[in-house]
């Protein structure tokens, strides 16, 4: 088993990168097919749908730590997101209410997979030949490759992916990553049969400075983010924006998440003698210009170089944080804290972002949304420069003193 285990791992990783796409891609443009639904109103749901998955994020991620295995934790929310797509897909919506419900349905489920399988992975690393960094770039591969796949067909056989559509394959996709599943090595919730003990251990958890400047950095960086990916895809298809077609978004998407899936395989390498701190400012700093690219772009077509900037951006962050958190936090809380993490970064911190750019779409238009964008990224970045360096100098300073203790206790 602990042979094979580094392949299951990227082919999980792959499989749940295919149905992320569907999911982060067509929520925002199915709920936009809606006659009925504003610009405003896409943000407010999106916003919805941010903190839906927030509450899911910590619900599976606490019973992942508490359960006999994570696995089988796992495996219930892949199977929560094919029932729960249904709910929002099947039904004839005539009002935002039941649009609202089926996004809710499906978003208790959409954002945890990778939280969970991360923690998964990062405690069977060692049995493992292939780097975490490695391993985790397959889910970036994962969606590169449908966004890809997506782009041939609607050249070449003009077969366009309507939203509904889109949404089924992400369900099926989940459906079918349970399949790898069985041969994933059993993972156990190091707090089971601790449930007395839960709060204190949640409580500690939460006193962890570190910990707590790493949330702080993911509620601003990734409300930026939020914003952006909740009017991207309209602004890039709408005739109010850059009026492209849907086959040349998936081209985008796929040019961008290649590039992402490249820099998370080598940014154990390339970016080894970074610390944490200067990753997460260059992503601040990279996602200004990845939303500058949408701003400035004057059609479509020049926006596809201006991809570069998801790769520079999500490829050291990706490929450095979860190893980070395993090394802050105690076995029993570790996929609690790949959850509260989560939760910052899919959840709270884009649902800001949504309503932001709901209100900043309503005062200065689709377009005017992404130059806030570029100033909430930059100022994320000037923020916590002076946190950032405080911080690196407190973990310097105790490990300079461990080293000397070190060397007195050697000479005694």
């Amino acid at each position: 088993m602990q042979r094979t285990a580094g392949p299951v791992f990227c082919l999980l990783y792959f499989i749940i990168g295919v149905s992320q796409y569907f999911g982060t891609t067509y929520v925002s443009l199915f709920l936009n097919s809606f006659d009925f639904i504003d610009g405003l109103a896409v943000g407010i749901i999106m916003a919805i749908h941010y903190l839906t998955g927030a509450v899911g994020q910590f619900l599976w991620g606490d019973l992942a730590d508490c359960s006999r295995t994570k696995n089988r934790i796992l495996s219930l929310v892949l199977a929560g997101i094919f029932a729960s797509t249904w709910v929002l897909i099947l039904p004839q919506h005539r009002s935002a209410g039941t649009l609202l419900l089926g996004v809710v349905c499906v978003n208790l489920f959409l954002l945890v997979p990778l939280s969970i399988f991360d923690t998964i992975v990062v405690e069977n690393s060692d049995s493992c030949k292939l780097p975490f960094s490695s391993m985790r770039s397959f889910s970036s591969a994962g969606s590169a490759f449908a966004a890809f796949a997506l782009f041939l067909i609607g050249t070449l056989a003009a077969i366009r992916i309507q939203a509904k559509t889109g949404l089924a394959i992400m369900a099926f996709s989940a459906l079918a990553a349970l399949v790898p599943m069985r041969l994933v090595p059993k993972t156990a919730g190091h707090a089971y049969g601790q449930r007395s003990q839960r709060a204190k251990q949640v409580v500690e958890l939460m006193k962890n400075r570190r910990f707590l400047l790493l949330l702080a950095f993911g509620l601003c960086n990734f409300a930026c983010t939020g914003a952006y990916v909740s009017y991207f895809a309209i602004y890039f298809t709408s005739p109010s924006g850059l009026g492209g077609k849907l086959e040349l978004l998936n081209l985008y998407a796929a040019l961008c998440i290649a590039g992402e899936s490249i820099l998370i395989a080598v940014s154990g390498r390339l970016f080894q003698k970074k610390d944490i701190y200067w990753i997460f400012t260059w992503a601040s700093v990279m996602g200004a210009f990845r939303s500058l690219a949408a701003f400035l772009a004057p059609n479509p077509y020049i926006l596809l170089a201006g991809g570069i900037f998801q790769g520079l951006m999500f490829g050291p962050l990706w490929g450095r944080t979860a190893p980070f958190i395993g090394s802050l936090v105690r076995d029993e809380v570790r996929a609690t804290a790949q959850a509260v993490w989560s939760i910052v970064i899919q959840g709270i911190g884009p649902a800001l972002g949504a309503l932001i750019g709901g209100a900043a779409s309503r005062i200065v238009g689709l377009h005017g949304v992404f130059g806030v964008i570029v100033c909430m990224h930059l100022v994320t970045a000037l923020a916590f420069l002076l946190p950032f360096r405080q911080q690196r100098q407190r973990e310097r300073s105790a490990s300079a003193a461990a080293e000397n203790a070190q060397a007195s206790d050697e000479k005694k």
